[in-house]
């Protein structure tokens, strides 16, 4: 019992300290969450003639966090994309009215995301996740000096991509 009662104090001072570091970071994640901005968006093949649309945000030109979206312009939560009801399209250049659509909604889209109210710690630094409607649908990865830490794959993929928006030269410069 007294092993018990040590462990359950234990729990309760230590998660006092995980608050005090936990708001530090949460407030560089709201600050960095904030200033998120479009910065390209490409179709990934999933099989034959289905495609999920790939939206990565960032700031100052570093691609910073990556959103799953299905047909109907909705964020996938993370996961749950083999599930998402993709994209069906024929090898044929994008549908501009198609493209409008996932832009207009991308305007929307950034204002109704959210941050959750915990961070994860790794051994590089820590992760903070984007939530919408309550689901998990974007992680921010931090540095241990608190700087985000950008994802060069995604740009690659973007790069890769048959269909991408905007062209490669007409993009923000993504590092």
């Amino acid at each position: 019992m007294r092993r018990v009662f040590a462990v359950l104090v234990g729990l309760v001072l230590g998660s006092g300290w995980a608050q005090d570091w936990g708001a530090e970071y949460l407030s560089r994640c709201q600050e960095v969450a904030d200033n998120l901005r479009f910065q390209f968006m490409y179709l990934e093949r999933v099989s034959e003639n289905r495609w999920l649309v790939r939206v990565v945000l960032g700031r100052a030109g570093f691609a910073l966090t990556r959103l799953t979206l299905d047909a109907l312009a909705e964020p996938v939560q993370i996961g749950l994309e083999d599930l998402a009801q993709a994209l069906t399209r024929q090898d044929s250049p994008p549908d501009p009215q198609l493209l409008r659509r996932f832009t207009n909604r991308l305007q929307r889209l950034q204002r109704e995301l959210n941050l959750a109210n915990y961070v994860v710690l790794e051994p590089r630094g820590y992760r903070c996740f984007l939530t919408y409607l309550g689901r998990v649908v974007g992680i921010l990865r931090f540095t241990q000096n608190n700087f985000p830490r950008p994802e060069p794959r995604w740009r690659e993929a973007y790069l890769r991509a048959a269909v991408r928006y905007p062209e490669p030269g007409m993009a923000p410069d993504t590092r």
